[in-house]
């Protein structure tokens, strides 16, 4: 994702607009720009995993240490960032966030102080990270449904759910030895059937195919595309290639939140409550960039010298970017709908 005011130059369309404002555009389908939804929604390079320079032959990435401090890790506390400085997040609930920060932080320590590391929570993180990435997901489906002014309802809310969340288990009972029981051959015949999701939802999107639909047909063919890249690498026991493509999976995902962040901030400079984050979000642009370059120095710093301390922070960190994401970004309510133009409202561009 690119913090530079150069690189959101290009994204943006010409004209005489003052940094970091926001400024509207057509009702085309796309949530920003088609550079930018293409580079960062849609993720169009993640087929470079297919690539031998991608990664070394065991499947190691080449650039772990940048997708491991720069995006994994950024995109993790960004979500606690915006749950403590905007109150519209939080919907009121305030002593809920406490409560979950509270009580994720008591399952972190008990598990350390009497297991000595965190594989205990491992069946549970999988399941709980399936649902957050499947969540990701669907909720930027939903955008691009409102900005396309169509929507598939139902299959909308469940099918990339069941499919990403099942993808994310079944990858996890492949690569990790403690899952290795005999009935988990059996999951090869649900393998296929499961394929029947991504071609279901693909096909109705091409059968109704309208110009403002194609960014949402991207969209859906990208992730789509990648989680049955992903969950074929298991079924065919393809170890090196599943390694690869959970690293673009974890790229995918960072980025496109990061995105999501941003473009967020960019509708808040006007909408929404005033408060601490819409002066972030006016100054967006330097702000998110320090943060990013600060977030990957302090990780890298920490992970040098307090490996188990950092390690455990960071998993806790992760454990409430799951729960929070799931009740910060509301679909649903009608405001959250507004300042992420699902109802209607023109698109915010990044100002040059």
């Amino acid at each position: 994702m690119s913090t530079g005011g150069s690189a959101i130059d290009l994204m943006s369309s010409p004209g005489p607009v003052a940094a970091d404002q926001p400024r509207t555009a057509s009702r085309t389908g796309w949530i920003v720009s088609p550079l930018f939804d293409i580079l960062f929604f849609i993720n169009i390079y993640w087929v470079l995993a297919f690539f031998p320079f991608y990664a070394s032959a065991d499947g190691e990435p080449y650039i772990q240490f940048w997708m491991a401090y720069f995006l994994a890790t950024p995109h993790r506390w960004l979500t606690l960032v915006v749950a403590v400085t905007d109150r519209d997040r939080r919907y009121g609930q305030t002593w809920l966030f406490v409560l979950i920060a509270i009580f994720f932080a008591i399952v972190i320590g008990v598990t350390l102080w009497t297991t000595g590391d965190f594989r205990s929570l491992l069946l549970f993180y999988t399941i709980f990270l399936g649902w957050h990435f499947a969540g990701q997901h669907r909720f930027i489906l939903k955008i691009y449904s409102g900005k396309s002014d169509v929507g598939i309802g139902w299959m909308e809310d469940w099918l990339p759910m069941i499919f990403i969340m099942y993808t994310s288990v079944r990858l996890v009972a492949f690569v990790e030895p403690m899952f290795h029981f005999s009935w988990i051959n059996g999951l090869r015949i649900v393998d296929m059937a499961m394929m029947a999701i991504p071609v279901s939802m693909i096909g109705v999107e091409l059968v109704n195919f309208s110009r403002s639909r194609i960014p949402k047909l991207l969209y859906m063919l990208s992730f789509f595309l990648l989680w049955s890249a992903v969950l074929w690498a298991a079924h065919l026991h393809l170890n090196v290639l599943a390694s690869v493509l959970l690293a673009a999976v974890t790229v995918y995902h960072s980025v496109e939140y990061l995105a999501m962040v941003t473009y967020y901030a960019w509708r808040r400079q006007e909408l929404g409550s005033k408060g601490m984050f819409q002066v972030m979000a006016r100054n967006w642009t330097l702000i998110f960039a320090w943060y990013v370059i600060g977030c990957g120095l302090l990780y890298s710093f920490g992970n040098a010298f307090f490996v188990v301390a950092c390690f455990a922070i960071n998993t806790w960190a992760s454990l409430l970017h799951c729960a929070y994401d799931g009740m910060m970004w509301r679909s649903r309510d009608r405001e959250t709908a507004k300042v992420f133009g699902m109802d209607g409202t023109p698109e915010a561009m990044p100002g040059q």
